[in-house]
């Protein structure tokens, strides 16, 4: 699989597995949105991850963040749900 040039959101991506996986997938060439609680102001990291702050257990907060239009989220090839609920991964499914 072509890892470069792709879309990937990832959740979780504060710390943990999702840190590695967002950092991986970016130093891949992916173009990558990191997504978490724990993040507290949206924006993009010297690491070129796009951070932005969700609860990926509301599916609201999910909403919306993918509304919010950035010039790379134009299309999701993948993500990677670390703690994800059941209508957080519904939405995001349902997106792609």
């Amino acid at each position: 699989m072509q890892i470069a040039g792709t879309t990937a959101i990832v959740t979780g991506a504060a710390s943990g597995l999702g840190l590695a996986t967002a950092e991986l997938l970016a130093s891949a060439g992916a173009k990558v949105a990191g997504l978490d609680i724990a993040v507290a102001d949206a924006g993009m990291d010297d690491d070129g991850i796009l951070r932005h702050p969700c609860d990926v257990t509301s599916e609201t907060s999910v909403q919306a963040v993918l509304a919010n239009p950035k010039p790379h989220w134009d299309r999701r090839e993948s993500w990677s749900t670390a703690p994800v609920s059941w209508k957080a991964a519904k939405y995001l499914a349902a997106t792609a």
